[in-house]
């Protein structure tokens, strides 16, 4: 017969310990590393400095560029037909996450201004100027990121945002040729907006109310656009601040037109931060002055660390 040997060989027997007591605990490990998280705003233009918080492993960096003025409107006799200036574009957003280890124990933040709104004017449309843009990083050896500044805008024409960023701008609305500005349309930006058209007054004397401002994808509400200024001069309206810290900024609304001796047209609302600036009401009439452009809102630059 053949054998089958089993190796290693079985126990003969197992212990069982009843009642088992359990062991001391041991000793307490090291204290962990403490956590740290840091936001800092800077909400207007200028040249700043950010410092590296302590503890910190990662940086994210939100810039948003400074937005377009909106333009003037024009002027002319009575009987004469004038138009209204557009909107000015908003600003582009990036949004970039660095590894803190990567970053200078100090970085230079660079905060774009706002473009110029046209000055009111007694005959041609004066244009909105552009924004400036935003940096973050040293400029040597090579700046971290940067979101460029909206275009102005261009007669009345709307201004034009600036693309191929992260978060492209939203653009300004036309003004009116011979009636009421335009308003803000879609295609609308994630967080900031374009400013309304200012309204134009037609060659029968005939005046318009302004466009509204543009609202952002993130606060739908048209209670965040800027309402445009009532027909005979009336101011455009600023649009109203979202709540949270990247915003939720609605666009500011156009002048209206006026009509008459000494008419005024009413000025563009001044832009929320990176909105454009509403267009300026067209005015006619003996010693008529057509209303500003609104000023575009200055960019922004957030630093979250942690």
């Amino acid at each position: 017969m053949t054998q089958i040997q089993v190796w290693p060989p079985p126990p003969a027997s197992v212990d069982v310990i009843p009642d088992a007591v359990q062991g001391p605990p041991g000793p307490q490990g090291p204290p962990g590393q403490t956590g740290s998280f840091n936001v800092q705003k800077f909400p207007s233009q200028g040249t700043f400095t950010w410092t590296k918080p302590p503890g910190v492993t990662m940086v994210r960096v939100v810039l948003c560029s400074g937005a377009g003025g909106g333009a003037s409107g024009a002027a002319a006799a009575l009987g004469v037909a004038a138009a209204g200036g557009g909107g000015g574009g908003s600003g582009l957003m990036q949004d970039v996450t660095f590894l803190a280890a990567d970053l200078n124990a100090t970085e230079q933040v660079i905060v774009g201004a706002g473009g110029t709104g046209g000055g009111s004017s007694s005959g041609a449309i004066n244009n909105g100027g552009g924004g400036g843009n935003s940096f973050f990083g040293n400029a040597s050896p090579a700046r971290r990121t940067m979101a460029r500044g909206s275009g102005g805008t261009t007669g009345s024409a709307a201004g034009v945002a600036q693309t191929g960023g992260m978060y492209p701008g939203s653009n300004g609305a036309a003004g009116g040729a011979t009636g009421a500005g335009a308003s803000n349309a879609a295609p609308w930006a994630a967080f900031v907006s374009g400013g309304g058209g200012g309204a134009g007054v037609s060659a029968a004397n005939v005046t318009a109310a302004g466009g509204l401002g543009g609202q952002p994808l993130t606060d739908t509400e048209t209670t965040y656009t800027g309402t445009g200024g009532t027909a005979g001069g009336g101011a455009g309206q600023v649009g109203a601040a979202g709540t949270a810290t990247l915003g939720g900024f609605g666009g500011s609304g156009g002048g209206g037109s006026a009509s008459g001796t000494s008419a005024q047209g009413g000025k563009g609302g001044d832009g929320n931060p990176g909105c454009g600036g509403g267009g300026g009401g067209a005015a006619n009439g003996t010693g008529a002055m057509s209303g500003a452009g609104g000023r575009g809102g200055d960019g922004y630059v957030i630093v979250i660390s942690w």
